[in-house]
């Protein structure tokens, strides 16, 4: 049996933190891995992370609205998804990101983290529910 490793890095923008997700090289699990703050370095540690993690496919997560209709932040998203396209020569995919937040407080909660970790860390957690999504539908 042939099986093709395809690895996945996840992002949840956001307007002041983005969060990252990773897959393991099969793609099949999906762990959090950074939360970037929005500002003058924000450029550069993401690129440090897509080279450290060396992904196959970007995966970006887009809000909808309850009707199912793009929100407004998708045009800035996919004009800043197809800059990295060009920038790492990595095929980019979207998934749609609805209520991945929710879930993630709810996920961080039940693990027993502080309001204060749950903050520092519900975008990256946020970026795996995106990513984890997008396998399932793989």
């Amino acid at each position: 049996m042939i099986r093709f490793i395809m690895k996945y890095l996840a992002l949840d923008i956001g307007d002041k933190r983005t969060g990252v997700a990773i897959s393991d090289d099969l793609g099949i699990t999906v762990r959090p891995a950074a939360v970037i703050e929005v500002g003058e370095l924000f450029l550069e540690r993401l690129g440090e992370i897509i080279k450290n993690e060396n992904p196959d496919i970007l995966v970006v997560g887009v809000p909808r609205h309850q009707s199912g209709d793009e929100s407004e932040k998708v045009e800035q998203i996919r004009k800043f998804a197809k800059i990295l396209h060009h920038e790492y020569n990595l095929p980019v995919d979207f998934e749609d990101e609805s209520a991945t937040s929710v879930e993630a407080e709810r996920r961080l909660k039940e693990k027993g983290m502080s309001l204060q970790e749950v903050k520092n860390n519900v975008d990256a957690e946020a970026a795996a529910i995106i990513l984890e999504g997008y396998l399932a539908r793989k």
